[in-house]
């Protein structure tokens, strides 16, 4: 069997299967970096005193930072299948911020393949994301993220 039929097999199988990382501490620090980084300074992202002020009640992470932080947990948890030369970003759909992040919680991804589609040597795949916050009912995030894998 080749790679590109032996991943197909295996995308068959991984089909509803959910994969979920470890937990991420979003600290002050982490989410200063990230604002000065991306030239957001809003003061709910970093000034603690008029974070307090706001129905937060303290600094919020950005929530494009945890966007951002996609490829870390997929890393962590998804590994390529045989045969792979590369996979690349094609898009993010349905993103929902649904919950704020506050300074010092800890979130973490759980990953489940929504479905994928056969493409010569390609696949497409659709991940169905969703940004738990430890010790809450209601995520972060969730989105639909689409990759292409290529195969040798």
């Amino acid at each position: 069997m080749n790679t590109v039929d032996a991943a197909d097999k295996k995308y068959k199988e991984h089909i509803g299967v959910k994969l979920t990382s470890s937990w991420e501490t979003l600290d002050k620090e982490l989410i200063q970096l990230y604002g000065a980084l991306i030239g957001d300074d809003q003061p709910i992202h970093t000034d603690e005193n008029y974070a307090k002020a706001t129905p937060f009640g303290g600094i919020i992470s950005h929530g494009f930072l945890i966007v951002s932080l996609l490829p870390k947990f997929s890393y962590e948890i998804i590994k390529p299948f045989a045969g792979q030369i590369f996979a690349t970003n094609v898009g993010v759909e349905n993103l929902k911020f649904r919950q704020a992040v506050k300074a010092d919680q800890k979130i973490r991804a759980h990953f489940t393949l929504k479905s994928y589609k056969k493409l010569g040597n390609k696949f497409r795949t659709v991940i169905d994301i969703v940004i738990e916050i430890e010790g809450e009912s209601k995520p972060a995030m969730t989105c639909d993220w689409i990759n292409l894998h290529v195969f040798a």
